[in-house]
């Protein structure tokens, strides 16, 4: 693993002649890099040639217009912002492609109109479609809030986590991740909504520009992420890829945790198709009125997948909660 300021210019070859991709990341956790911790450590990448350095940035798409680094991973909504202002990215490939949505109450919330006068986190006010979304499915789980005064509150960077302030009693309704889940029954809450969502949660993007002057490379590395991922997930693989994170110096305040959060969230083939898509990017507003199709690149996916016996099709409808039991 390497610190963004450790990948410099845009040279494509690294050690002993292989190809080099660098990439960006935004999220430091293991879980949420599983398949570059496996692909070097297993030498998923190596056997297609392929030399991968990660780096971390909050936000990759600068370190993709300096050339910095050659893969981001981005938002799919990110990315139509990006391109609506005239930046010449594109994406190329899925990443992580489940979207979790949990939501809490208090265990003596028992309604919706219970939460009247009540400090409520969404992460966000009504009208902003991240929170209207949230909103809707609480609705579609009978916790309609239409008519309900709850009080939407914003919580500052510095402060309490929100599953923090929860516990304490200064929340009574809470989004929380999948690894907070403990916290949240140990504070006795009760759990409302629990969505998995089948749609980008986030995908891989590069420049156009390198997309064409490199159809090999980025099929290669997108070989090597697709046997990388199909191992991460097998989850019998645990312990030897929780070994690899600590190797690689992953920061991680819960090793275990991060892992758990991790596979459950990609789905093996990397899909990237447009019905999924274009509901998030529909959902979340994104600018541009932009499509799937004038966003991304797809044909050195399906090239790679179809090298490994796979296809572009989503997985069956996600089973389940997604909470462990």
């Amino acid at each position: 693993m390497l610190p963004l300021a450790a990948c410099g210019g845009n040279d494509a070859e690294g050690g002993d002649g292989a190809d080099q991709v660098k990439v960006v990341a935004q999220s430091l956790d293991a879980g949420s890099n599983g398949p570059f911790i496996a692909g070097t450590a297993k030498g998923f990448f190596e056997d297609e040639g392929v030399e991968v350095e990660v780096g971390f940035a909050e936000d990759p798409i600068p370190a993709l217009v300096s050339g910095s680094a050659q893969v981001g991973i981005v938002e799919l909504p990110y990315l139509a912002q990006a391109v609506d202002e005239g930046v010449g990215l594109a994406a190329f490939a899925g990443y992580r492609c489940v979207e979790p949505f949990y939501i809490a109450v208090s265990s003596d919330i028992k309604d919706a109109s219970d939460l009247a006068g009540k400090n409520v986190f969404l992460d966000g006010l009504k009208g902003a479609p991240p929170v209207d979304l949230r909103l809707d499915l609480m609705k579609d789980a009978g916790w309609d809030l239409t008519d309900v005064d709850a009080n939407l509150v914003q919580i500052p960077g510095d402060s309490a986590g929100p599953v923090e302030q929860f516990a304490e009693g200064q929340l009574d309704a809470t989004i929380f991740y999948r690894e907070e889940y403990a916290q949240i029954k140990e504070a006795g809450g009760q759990v409302i909504v629990t969505e998995l969502r089948l749609w980008p949660n986030e995908v891989m993007v590069a420049e156009r520009s390198f997309l064409e002057d490199n159809p090999e490379l980025i099929e290669k590395f997108t070989t090597g992420m697709l046997n990388s991922t199909k191992w991460f997930k097998d989850l019998s693989n645990k312990d030897e890829f929780l070994d690899m994170a600590t190797k690689q110096d992953y920061p991680t305040k819960d090793a275990k945790s991060d892992y758990e959060s991790g596979p459950y969230l990609f789905c093996e083939n990397l899909y990237l198709e447009p019905e999924s898509a274009n509901a998030q990017l529909e959902t979340f507003e994104a600018p541009g009125d932009f499509t799937l199709d004038d966003l991304a690149v797809l044909d050195h996916l399906e090239a790679a997948q179809k090298s490994v016996g796979m296809d572009n099709n989503p997985p069956p409808p996600l089973e389940g909660t997604g909470l462990p039991e």
